[in-house]
Parts: C-alpha cells; sequence; structure tokens
C-alpha cells in the first residue's frame, strides 16, 4: 500500500562569515602606526614581530569599524584556552583570527542573523611537502585520512595539498569551540570544496573552505551550530577602514 511521499531533509540555509584575508608584510612606518592602536599585552606580544603587530592592529580596526568605535579602546579577555573576545559592548561579536607566514585571516560572524550560541574558527595553513604530510599524517591522523594522502602521493602535490586541507579544518573545528588542538586531530574533515560536516568530541561543526591567497595555502572556516557558513571574501588594507 502507498504511504506518504519521501521527502528529503531541507538543506540548511548558509549563513554569512566576512573572512578577511590581512597581508602582513607591511612597510615599518605602517607597522609602527598601526602599533598605536594595540593593548598594552598585544604591543609587549609584538616586539621584534610586525607580523603579530599587523594582525592584531588590523583585527582591532576591522572590529572596531563593525562596532562603530575608535580601534585602541576594545577590550579582549582570554577563554579557558586562550580564544579571545571582547569585552563590554563587543562581547557578543563572534570572531577569530589565524595568522599564516605572508597573511592573516579574520572570520567575523553577525551575532544578530542567526541562532544565538554559535560561534567561528578560521584557519590558514601553507601547503606541507609531500614527505611530511605522509609523515604526520600516520602519525597523528585516522587510519581512513592517512590512507588518502598515501594514495595521493606522487600526484603534483596532491598529498601535501590533502594533508594541508585536513589541517585547516581540523585547527578551525577546535577554534569554533575554544578548545585543544589535541580535541580535533582524530577528527576527519569533510572533502575539500563544499561544506561539510565534522563530528567529534566538542559536537557537531560546519566546515567550509574559503579563500587563502596563493596557491601555496590551505584554508577553512568553521561555524557551530544547526547551518553552514558562506565565507565572504574580504582584503583588508591598513588606509582602508
Amino acid at each position: 500500500m502507498g504511504g506518504p511521499p519521501v521527502t528529503a531533509p531541507p538543506v540548511p540555509t548558509a549563513r554569512d562569515i566576512e573572512v578577511w584575508s590581512i597581508p602582513l608584510r607591511q612597510p615599518p612606518r605602517t607597522v609602527d602606526r598601526l602599533r598605536a592602536v594595540l593593548d598594552p599585552h598585544e604591543a609587549r606580544r609584538a616586539r621584534g614581530d610586525p607580523r603579530y603587530a599587523v594582525a592584531h592592529a588590523a583585527t582591532r580596526q576591522i572590529l572596531a569599524a563593525r562596532l562603530g568605535r575608535p580601534a585602541h579602546t576594545l577590550r579582549r579577555t582570554l577563554g579557558p584556552n586562550g580564544k579571545p573576545r571582547l569585552t563590554g559592548a563587543g562581547a557578543r561579536l563572534r570572531w577569530n583570527l589565524s595568522t599564516g607566514d605572508g597573511w592573516a585571516l579574520l572570520a567575523v560572524l553577525n551575532p544578530d542573523t542567526g541562532p544565538s550560541g554559535t560561534d567561528v574558527g578560521v584557519d590558514v595553513q601553507r601547503t606541507a611537502p609531500e614527505a611530511a604530510a605522509l609523515r604526520l599524517s600516520r602519525r597523528y591522523y585516522p587510519e581512513a585520512e592517512a590512507e588518502q594522502i598515501r594514495r595521493a602521493q606522487g600526484r603534483a602535490g596532491a598529498a601535501g595539498a590533502a594533508y594541508t586541507w585536513m589541517w585547516a579544518c581540523k585547527e578551525a573545528y577546535v577554534k569554533a569551540f575554544g578548545s585543544r588542538l589535541t580535541q580535533g586531530l582524530r577528527t576527519c574533515a569533510p572533502p575539500p570544496g563544499s561544506a561539510g560536516l565534522m563530528r567529534g568530541p566538542l559536537g557537531e561543526c560546519w566546515i567550509a573552505a574559503c579563500p587563502a591567497d596563493g596557491t601555496d595555502y590551505r584554508a577553512a572556516v568553521a561555524l557551530t551550530g544547526p547551518v553552514p557558513p558562506q565565507p565572504l571574501p574580504r582584503l583588508w588594507a591598513p588606509d582602508a577602514i
């Protein structure tokens, strides 16, 4: 006998996340100007490290523009595993920063455009050489992922690209939950190129690829909650905000 028609579950609507590319190599005069917006803790960390100064000053500029406040007035606090949050008027803003060799990525989530309780993580990695990808995947990754990387060896950097994509996903996953990388290493990443779920000890988290400047990088953004992320690429410039 016939029953009611079986319908596929609806595809969740993606949630927009701004992903800002921040070029870290800036002239010394620009770096000195950017240092002025850092708080005392950031300023100490930035001594002798212009990339840190640029990444964190740019983060302040971008978040301050969202809040309509001067960048130097933002105040931060750190979670149990070091994930920063703004305090005061910016406490509901969800964001995450990842710093690579020449670029940083900042993911910013508008808390007013979706369900409460969601959070964001982002990671950017330089593509690993094949030998390192094979060795490290055998040591740290689930067997299925290590085998996938082994099968890709010898194919024009495919093993390194696969390994690095998985690593970026695992980093973004744990950063979204404000946890440590050890809790994500054994969690399988989705295939590159489309949004997918990561299911691990911290819970479920949507992952999507996001633009990484240059072919030597792989980047992923993670979003906790019921909908996948839709990365919106943005480019930061020192005088643009």
